[in-house]
């Protein structure tokens, strides 16, 4: 059914009359005489779509997966790192402590986590884990993730202005 248009002019005072953020929004999300997509989360494409992108991201650590406990993909350096935060997170949830400093590093001082570059937040998503395979599983599970949801959520984002989900 057709919806009714505000008129460009108040029949009240014969004034222009402005369009609400509402509208303006809706003009911007939608362009005129383009098909959205059918992508939509209530069918089953854009979860195989999610599968598709996750066996991709595998295939491309696919050394990594052989050994998923013992490797991981990147040089030395970051994913070290990452990895000694993302056993301290599961370390704080099964201890506790105080969450924004640690005494495990630069002891007898410790270190804030603030100031570093930490992953509490991702750390303590792959807490559970972290107790079953370790650290470095966490941090592969991690990247995997990343790769996937990604290229996901930038699918279907993609899906609305592409009229043909083959193209996404």
């Amino acid at each position: 059914p057709a919806r009714k248009r505000r008129p460009l002019v108040s029949s009240e005072s014969g004034r222009p009359s402005l369009p609400c953020k509402v509208d303006v929004m809706r003009a911007v999300l939608r362009v005129p005489g383009r098909p959205q997509s059918s992508l939509t989360l209530r069918d089953g494409t854009a979860w195989l779509l999610l599968l598709g992108y996750a066996v991709a991201a595998g295939v491309v650590i696919l050394p990594v997966l052989r050994h998923p406990a013992s490797q991981f993909p990147g040089k030395f350096g970051d994913p070290d790192v990452f990895t000694w935060w993302i056993a301290w997170a599961q370390s704080w949830w099964t201890h506790g402590g105080s969450l924004l400093h640690t005494d495990a590093l630069n002891a007898p001082l410790g270190t804030s986590t603030l100031w570093n570059t930490s992953v509490l937040g991702p750390g303590l998503l792959v807490a559970p884990v972290t107790s079953l395979a370790g650290p470095v599983a966490s941090y592969n599970f991690l990247i995997l993730a990343g790769m996937s949801l990604s290229a996901w959520v930038t699918s279907l984002a993609a899906a609305r202005w592409v009229s043909r989900p083959a193209a996404v």
